[in-house]
């Protein structure tokens, strides 16, 4: 599979790249998983969904552009 570059733009969101893409479909998991979480348990998620939004991002971006091994 040949590696794509974060900085790449996707085509239908000009200007957005894939760390962006990925990053806001992790945080959109993150957040659907936690809809019944009682009230008052949002204070200070939002900063610790994006933080671990973005770590996923850069897991999967950095997962594509391994070389694949041998027979797999």
């Amino acid at each position: 599979m040949k590696a794509v570059h974060p900085k790449i733009s996707i085509e239908n969101a000009p200007g957005m790249t894939l760390r962006e893409h990925y990053a806001g479909l992790a945080m959109q998991g993150l957040v659907t998983g936690h809809m019944n979480c009682g009230p008052g348990s949002h204070v200070n998620m939002a900063a610790f969904f994006a933080h671990f939004a973005v770590e996923y991002a850069d897991a999967l971006l950095a997962a594509l552009a391994e070389k694949p091994e041998a027979g797999k």
